[in-house]
């Protein structure tokens, strides 16, 4: 990797991973689109765009591009609860698209998730650095089989929509 893209990079756990907020009234459907790693970091701008959803919406869209190559535990709780806290005042439902993509690094449901480029060999030492932090570090064969799990599953929907449905 470039020296050059690497400021970019660690600056991007500070920045709005917000990238596109769509509103269509027309069917109550609002869309928040994620374009950069989830961070405790920016986690704030994350939650300042969760409490600006219109209080029609009646579905909420948190797409997740491959570019978010990072979600660690407190923004994977953070989505995660605000999809179970929207869904039982009965405003509508959430659908996180894009989750299903990454790898947990526990078999805890709010664990960091890592995007599936982390794999690759160039990567992987950086990623490592993450474990001295104590944010833990998954096995490649680990996170090759949360993959092969997530390729197999449909789209993340909170499960208890499913449930209802």
């Amino acid at each position: 990797m470039p020296a050059s893209t690497t400021p970019t990079r660690v600056t991007d756990l500070f920045r709005n991973p917000v990238t596109k907020k769509d509103w269509s009234p027309s069917d109550g459907v609002y869309r928040l689109v994620f374009d950069r790693p989830m961070a405790c970091f920016n986690s704030i701008k994350v939650s300042d765009a969760l409490a600006e959803i219109p209080a029609e919406a009646s579905t909420v869209v948190l797409h997740l591009t491959d570019r978010v190559t990072l979600i660690d535990h407190t923004s994977c709780d953070l989505l995660l609860q605000f999809a179970s806290d929207f869904e039982k005042s009965g405003r509508g439902r959430v659908v996180i698209e894009g989750l299903d993509r990454m790898c947990g690094c526990s078999h805890e449901r709010s664990s960091m998730k890592l995007a599936p480029w982390a794999l690759d060999n160039r990567h992987h030492s950086k990623l490592s650095s993450i474990a001295r932090f104590g944010l833990g570090m998954p096995s490649k064969a680990r996170m090759a089989e949360e993959m092969a799990i997530a390729a197999a599953e449909p789209p993340f929907v909170h499960e208890e929509l499913a449930e209802n449905d």
